[in-house]
């Protein structure tokens, strides 16, 4: 792979994850200001604190149709899967560059992440 080709393939993964947090973003600010209410006042809601699993917000927003909370929910997804697909596009990368060793090192990092991300999800 030549110098021009290893330049523009390091260039196409840093603006993808440039538009990625600025799409995340704009998800995240959508929802929350989609969830903004001026009647009343915005801080009741952190009045009582109830402990939810991930799963439980999310099932709770989707039965109670807060789709700002949802797009929110979405775009903060999107902004933790971008280190993910960092790493996975880095040892496609190193594969292209016949980096085996690297290319082995960021899989494993790779799967680490997935591992970690995994256990810190509560079921």
């Amino acid at each position: 792979m030549s110098g021009d080709e290893l330049h523009s393939l390091e260039l196409k993964i840093s603006k993808l994850l440039r538009y990625g947090v600025m799409l995340a973003g704009a998800f995240m600010l959508f929802g929350w200001i989609t969830l903004l209410d001026f009647s009343k006042n915005p801080l009741e809601a952190f009045h009582d604190y109830q402990h939810k699993s991930f799963e439980q917000s999310l099932q709770s927003a989707f039965e109670s149709q807060q789709w700002g909370l949802l797009i929110a929910y979405f775009g903060l997804i999107l902004l933790i899967s971008l280190p993910l697909l960092r790493v996975l596009m880095t040892a496609i990368l190193f594969i292209k560059q016949k980096e085996k060793t690297l290319a082995f090192a960021a899989f494993f990092v790779f799967v680490v992440l997935i591992i970690s991300f995994s256990l810190g999800v509560e079921i």
